[in-house]
């Protein structure tokens, strides 16, 4: 996360937005599966084989979710995460997955750790088994990892918003992006 920002004034506010973000997932992830409040004592570890440290993830229902570990490889699991499967190493550092549905997926990250490396967009609407490169706001320009988005989130197949030092909006389906001026 510390490469997502330039200033380190608005790094500090994003990362402080993102950490409440974060929470507030977890708890209405919770609250939808109905566990009660002790809920941290009925979580359990399950290991992801052929896996380096898991580092986003993101279920559809029940049952169908997606991980990705620190080098780009991406597992699926559809047994609400007793197993996971390996579907795809895209070789990027990914900082976000978002699964819309069972079918619509999104991811976002980069090349690397180095000024030159890219961001690079990818989308599934296959229940994660296939991952295509898609244009992000940049166009085939791309971002720089310097101007690293933080985040990808779709509301729905239409609607979704990708964060940065600046935050983008699409409103049909990640074909065309703008700018958002206020946030």
């Amino acid at each position: 996360m510390g490469k997502c920002i330039i200033s380190k004034e608005r790094g500090v506010i994003m990362r402080k937005l993102l950490r409440r973000l974060w929470v507030l997932s977890i708890i209405f992830f919770l609250a939808e599966l109905n566990v009660g409040a002790d809920a941290a004592s009925k979580w359990e570890y399950v290991p992801v084989t052929g896996s380096g440290l898991i580092k986003t993830g993101s279920f559809a229902s029940r049952n169908i979710g997606i991980a990705s570990d620190t080098v780009g490889r991406i597992f699926r699991t559809d047994d609400g995460g007793d197993t996971w499967v390996q579907v795809k190493n895209i070789g990027i550092e990914i900082n976000t997955i978002t699964m819309v549905d069972e079918k619509i997926g999104w991811l976002i990250g980069s090349s690397g750790p180095s000024d030159n490396s890219k961001i690079k967009v990818y989308k599934t609407d296959d229940d994660g088994l296939t991952w295509n490169e898609v244009l992000g706001p940049w166009g085939d320009d791309y971002g720089r990892a310097m101007d690293s988005p933080c985040a990808i989130e779709f509301f729905d197949s239409l609607n979704g918003v990708i964060t940065q030092s600046y935050v983008y909006k699409t409103s049909d389906g990640g074909e065309t992006w703008s700018r958002v001026n206020k946030v």
